[in-house]
């Protein structure tokens, strides 16, 4: 399993995630699936969780993905209180960037909210999520973007 970095290892911790949990239905399952296909196209978008590998074998679906050690924005602010403005200077910008990435992908990401916002030791945010992520069809989606 490769980083992309041409050494042909992965540097640091990997999160495994797995499609077969007990239960799962169908239209569960491709979601799984469809976003591990998404996060594999966004491998270089910043504040974006990274897939360095998917895998579907034995019926079954794997995503090897970064590990992002910290807590949610969700836990931060629960924790903490509202975000002070020059916390929210310091995390907008990354995470637009990531956006924009998605976007230019042609991709939306659909469920942006503080759950789905890691914030690692240092506070850096990376989001994760794009379970609910499509593809964005010129004149036919009416979904929105957006972060409040």
């Amino acid at each position: 399993m490769s980083d992309g970095s041409g050494n042909g290892q992965l540097a640091g911790k990997v999160a495994v995630i797995t499609g077969a949990a007990s239960g799962m239905g169908l239209a569960t399952a491709e979601r799984f699936v469809a976003e591990g296909r998404t996060l594999a196209k966004l491998h270089d978008a910043p504040s974006i969780v990274k897939v360095f590998d998917f895998v579907e074998a034995n019926g079954t679906s794997y995503m090897v993905m970064e590990l992002v050690q910290g807590g949610t924005l969700e836990d931060r602010v629960k924790a903490g209180g509202p975000l002070s403005p020059a916390e929210v200077e310091a995390l907008l910008p990354p995470l637009l960037d990531g956006l924009e990435k998605v976007h230019e992908a042609g991709y939306l990401h659909r469920d942006i909210k503080p759950g789905n916002i890691l914030l690692n030791e240092a506070g850096v945010p990376t989001l994760i999520d794009f379970g609910a992520a499509r593809m964005a069809v010129a004149g036919r989606s009416s979904t929105m973007t957006a972060i409040f």
